[in-house]
């Protein structure tokens, strides 16, 4: 087995590792459509580990390494079953925010143990309803 081949094995295998090494997290949208507030989403991130940890950054439809999607910055610690709420409107891009209908379907979590990927399935109790879809559909 050559060089190049044993350090590209070698590069892979600590790659893994260190996409497994942040806590495992749930995440859903959240829609808070209460009155008198205006119309609020969320992003839900519940801290499923055995463990508390720090979230240092979030970003949403995450791209191949150096790419940006939404992100935004933390220094936050979790507990176990921790949940944290992010409002949609503070994440920030070079092409500027999202909108209400715009929902990425993708996050990264950057924690002090490494970063996790993972899809956002609303899976959460306060998932979007049918109103939400009803407003958003083309």
């Amino acid at each position: 087995m050559s060089v190049a081949v044993r350090w590209a094995a070698l590069s892979a295998a600590l790659a893994l590792c260190g996409c497994q090494s942040c806590p495992p997290y749930r995440a859903g949208w959240y829609l808070n459509d209460a009155p008198p507030a205006a119309p609020t989403v969320f992003l839900a991130l519940l801290h499923e580990g055995q463990t508390p940890t720090t979230v240092k950054r979030v970003i949403l439809n995450p791209g191949t390494e150096g790419a940006s999607g939404w992100s935004l910055g933390l220094n936050r610690t979790l507990p176990t079953g921790g949940l944290l709420l992010l409002p949609a409107s503070s994440f920030e891009s070079d092409g500027g925010p999202f909108g209400i209908c715009q929902l990425p379907v993708a996050v990264r979590i950057e924690c002090t143990a490494g970063t996790r990927q993972f899809p956002v399935t609303g899976t959460l109790p306060n998932y979007l309803h049918d109103g939400w879809l009803q407003a958003c559909s083309r």
